[in-house]
């Protein structure tokens, strides 16, 4: 590619480069994703202004409107592509999107490498995926702001790129490394065996560097990565270990390929329920262990979620904090409907941690359960049903009422009760986070302050949520002081 001069009058650019620029687009799959469809347009019109221009006898100022219009189309595109193993580009923006398309977007191939070892990938999507970077390499090393400058004087004006800050690298387990070596490259498709075990081992976007997600409703549906995810670590838990124990034997399992046990974590508000979750995908997000928030008002698109993990190598729990349904509650439908399955199964790959303050998730309105029915009786009382004498206490429809609103808690395999902690379980839970706080009062006067503060504020329930506010108001304390 001929490397036209950044200064001077406005020059034509020759045939043959355009011819170049048009057959490498041209020679891209319609499989490929890394150019969409739509996304063709925009380089097709900036080659067809650049063409234009060099057709033109005169430099027209439709034509060189055109060509600025279209180069900044092309520019606002590259700039709307963020998702990178670790490279941010304020220079050459149309390069740089589509060196990281490369390694982020879901070309066929690069999908079948997320599920699979990519030795075991068909030979034929890999011959497909060099072609395809071979094409994009062509795209990307044309100077395309150079080329636009060369024939629109109005962009000519612009300042070049510094060199120096051109770049910004950030580490994400050897990205950045990969993409330094492809722009070195003479021939990307060299490094495809590199692309695929990258992409194997870290996935790609959005579940790239991703410990949980939340739903977008789109459509269509689809999972979004949660940006900050508010880690916990898992052994800050004082108390109820052995029931804690029950949950993550649960979650071991889950992870080491089996069926697990979908859960319902039940107890007092501010015991921790919600932070055991967090500590779970903390500790094992490194084995593969994802989490997708779930909300109520998510339940309507819950089977088009399960579609989408569906087969990925990642385990994922589905979250449902502080859960609550009344009867009559369209929720309580949708989630009933996918929880208990149907026709096709639920992933192997995904399992729901609810958290509530109640052991039953739907509110039944003083119903009393009457035990089990007569079908399940033996002994005298099914013996007397089968002769046609019924208890008078026994009501045929009583199971029938209630059967809906079971079905949904019977889904929860395990009820794991979380209490809270005792007196000394959470003056230790307050001293260990004003240590982590970096307040170093003595143990005494933390444990006074905080019995006067709890009492101040009103907080009848004491638990972790607690510990962890009145930390913070030690912590606002200090900073106080210091500015005092």
């Amino acid at each position: 590619m001929e490397r036209p001069q950044e200064n001077g009058p406005a020059e034509a650019v020759s045939e043959s480069v355009i011819r170049r620029l048009r057959s490498a687009l041209n020679r891209l799959s319609r499989c490929n994703q890394f150019i969409a469809d739509d996304e063709r347009l925009f380089f097709a019109d900036l080659i067809d202004a650049l063409g234009a221009h060099s057709a033109s006898a005169c430099c027209a100022e439709s034509v060189c409107l055109d060509l600025e219009q279209a180069y900044w189309r092309l520019e606002d595109w590259a700039a709307d592509k963020p998702e990178s193993p670790g490279s941010i580009s304020v220079g050459d923006a149309i390069a740089e999107a589509l060196l990281t398309r490369v390694v982020s977007a879901p070309h066929p191939y690069l999908v079948c490498c997320e599920r699979q070892l990519p030795q075991d990938v068909s030979p034929l999507l890999r011959r497909v995926f060099c072609r395809d970077i071979r094409a994009v390499q062509a795209l990307a090393e044309v100077p395309w702001l150079a080329l636009a400058r060369r024939c629109c004087p109005r962009l000519a004006e612009m300042a070049a790129p510094d060199e120096e800050t051109q770049r910004q690298e950030g580490g994400d387990g050897g990205g950045c490394a990969l993409l330094q070596r492809l722009r070195c490259a003479s021939d990307w498709s060299a490094h495809c065996d590199a692309i695929a075990d990258f992409v194997y081992e870290h996935a790609l976007p959005p579940y790239r560097g991703a410990k949980a997600f939340y739903v977008d409703h789109g459509p269509p549906a689809a999972l979004r990565p949660v940006r900050a995810f508010d880690a916990f670590e898992l052994d800050w838990l004082e108390g109820n270990k052995e029931r804690i124990e029950v949950l993550h034997r649960n979650t071991r399992h889950f992870l080491a390929g089996n069926k697990a046990h979908n859960a319902l974590i039940w107890g007092p508000r501010g015991g921790g329920k919600s932070s055991l979750v967090r500590g779970l995908i903390e500790r094992h997000w490194r084995e593969g262990l994802r989490g997708i928030e779930i909300a109520p008002e998510d339940y309507g698109v819950l089977r088009a979620i399960c579609d989408g993990v569906r087969g990925r190598r990642e385990r994922f729990i589905g979250f449902l904090d502080n859960i609550s349904l009344e009867r009559g509650d369209s929720a309580l439908h949708h989630l009933s409907r996918v929880l208990e399955g149907g026709l096709e199964s639920m992933p192997d790959n995904i399992v729901f941690y609810a958290t509530s303050n109640f052991k039953d998730l739907v509110d039944r309105q003083g119903e009393r359960v009457q035990g089990l029915g007569l079908m399940q009786m033996g002994g005298e009382g099914g013996a007397s049903t089968s002769r046609g004498v019924r208890p008078d206490w026994y009501d045929p429809q009583q199971h029938q009422r209630v059967d809906e609103l079971r079905a949904l808690d019977d889904r929860f395999a395990l009820k794991v009760f979380v209490d809270l902690p005792r007196k000394d379980q959470y003056e230790s839970i307050v001293l260990s986070y004003a240590r982590r706080a970096g307040i170093e009062w003595p143990d005494e006067e933390v444990i006074r302050v905080f019995i006067q503060w709890s009492m101040r504020h009103n907080h009848d329930l004491i638990g972790g949520r607690t510990a962890r506010d009145f930390v913070r108001y030690l912590e606002q304390d200090e900073r106080g002081k210091k500015r005092g």
